[in-house]
């Protein structure tokens, strides 16, 4: 399945640089994909004490994760296939990645 092709993603919201008209055949951005583990009680203490206060965690408590891959050509076949199987063998589902056209990787890192 290859990835959407996306101008923006999440809450907090990536944005591309390269015009919308551009999208589709632009060939290098970044790849987002996140994943959210519901925590077992095992993973964290029943209540914590900060400067006296004592904060306790509630049984749905989650933690989201996400990763960004630089790909400076995504029609490279091999990167997609490759890209994708070791996203999915750290979790993140295939439906859950995006990419986001961008110019360079350089200008990815001042704006983010």
């Amino acid at each position: 399945m290859p990835l959407q092709t996306v101008s923006r993603t999440t809450l907090i919201t990536f944005r591309s640089d390269i015009p919308p008209t551009n999208h589709v055949d632009h060939k290098s951005g970044i790849i987002h994909t996140y994943k959210q583990e519901q925590l077992s009680t095992d993973d964290y203490p029943e209540y914590e004490i900060d400067d006296g206060e004592r904060y306790y965690y509630s049984d749905n408590n989650s933690r989201e994760e996400h990763a960004f891959v630089w790909v400076q050509d995504k029609t490279h076949v091999n990167v997609g296939r490759e890209l994708i199987r070791t996203l999915k063998e750290c979790g993140f589902e295939e439906d859950k990645m995006y990419f986001i056209p961008y110019s360079s990787l350089g200008n990815w890192m001042n704006r983010y």
